[in-house]
């Protein structure tokens, strides 16, 4: 008897009642031969490591704080949440950069985590907008962009009326279009997650590279993930090119991060 793509794929079955089941059934039958090509070259090219082979070894020992940080599907995990804020704890960044806010929940934990004087831009699709039913995105990322069913909810209502609410700034365009160009070499971290497909992982991550300080540090989500193929195309290719990435052990995340001289080190903690 042949197996339904949900005992197939297990790690699927959140999205059950979400979204039809035949969406998802398509969604997989378009992906998956992209998926394990890319994931196999991938994972010989990107290497996975842990934060104390990227960072130094007291990140790993450093706290995080979390608050209201349960989330619904298309949110990282929680392990993700954590290496995300021991990353930004560390580093103490002044100025984050989002694509896609989505709700808000990763939004939140990095205000949390930011120094107070942090500011964080967080860019997403205006829900309401007649273009956002009409985006090339996928049918479960286009239910999510203009929240339909399960996922009807308000962008960024992790963070709206909380305290750290004050940090953050939202911003609205669709990121393949977005003109960021204002933004040159602002900030210190950047996360990537808004559209999967390939021409948004692509455009984002050039943006991103344009906006980014020179020890800057970029990570990407859902790489690895069987229904954002994409993500782990887009990835590949550019480690081929020579942008360093890392893969973080345990996790749909990515990392770019090109260590500091000696010099810089110095001149960061003065």
């Amino acid at each position: 008897m042949k197996k339904d793509v949900f005992q197939k794929y297990p790690q699927l079955l959140t999205l059950r009642g979400k979204v039809p089941d035949e969406v998802v059934e398509r969604e997989v039958s378009q992906k998956e031969k992209l998926f394990k090509k890319y994931s196999s070259l991938a994972q010989q090219r990107i290497p996975a490591v842990r934060l104390c082979d990227v960072f130094p070894a007291d990140l790993e020992k450093g706290k995080v704080t979390l608050e209201n940080f349960l989330g619904f599907w298309g949110n990282v995990s929680i392990e993700e949440v954590c290496k995300i804020g021991l990353i930004i704890a560390w580093f103490k960044p002044k100025m984050i950069f989002e694509f896609g806010t989505y709700n808000g929940l990763t939004t939140l934990q990095m205000a949390i985590n930011s120094p107070p004087g942090c500011r964080i831009y967080t860019l997403d699709i205006p829900p309401d907008s007649a273009f956002a039913r009409l985006l090339d995105i996928g049918e479960i990322d286009r239910c999510l962009a203009v929240k339909k069913g399960a996922f009807n909810f308000a962008v960024g209502f992790y963070f709206k009326g909380s305290a750290f609410s004050t940090k953050i700034i939202q911003l609205w365009h669709d990121s393949l279009k977005a003109d960021l160009s204002c933004y040159g070499q602002q900030f210190d971290i950047i996360f990537i997650d808004a559209g999967h497909t390939y021409p948004y992982i692509k455009t984002d991550t050039e943006n991103a590279l344009k906006m980014l300080r020179p020890e800057g540090i970029i990570i990407w989500h859902d790489y690895l993930q069987l229904l954002y193929p994409d993500v782990t195309h887009c990835l590949y290719d550019f480690s081929i090119g020579g942008l360093n990435i890392y893969h973080l052990r345990g996790t749909n995340l990515a990392l770019y991060y090109k260590k500091p001289s000696k010099k810089a080190v110095l001149a960061r903690q003065m």
